[in-house]
């Protein structure tokens, strides 16, 4: 039987200059909204950009996922992809997704 799987998206463009938010995201304990989703964190670089992903265990569900900053022409573009993995996923998806699916808005916020 297959296990199931929620995913989820986003992404947002922002003025703030890239240079600002990737020295954040290598630092992930600078925002609060990344505290609060209390995972251990890895922070990856490479020519496009800063990646700073997480994976977790929560009511039975793995939840994993990663926001990237990329450089754009304006500022800077994020971008937030997330899943939700398991049966228990069923009953605790709204509460795992509600700290995941607002956390874009939270990073720009808090920049």
């Amino acid at each position: 039987m297959a296990i199931p799987v929620f995913s989820l998206s986003a992404e947002v463009l922002t003025d703030a200059p890239f240079e600002v938010i990737a020295a954040r995201l290598r630092e992930p304990d600078s925002f609060r909204c990344f505290r609060d989703l209390g995972a251990p964190f890895e922070v990856r670089e490479s020519v496009e950009g800063v990646t700073l992903a997480w994976s977790r265990l929560r009511l039975g569900a793995r939840e994993s996922g990663q926001v990237r900053v990329t450089a754009h022409e304006r500022g800077a573009h994020l971008t937030l992809e997330a899943r939700h993995r398991g049966w228990a996923s069923f009953a605790s998806f709204g509460l795992l997704r509600w700290k995941t699916d607002q956390l874009l808005e939270h990073v720009v916020e808090e920049l």
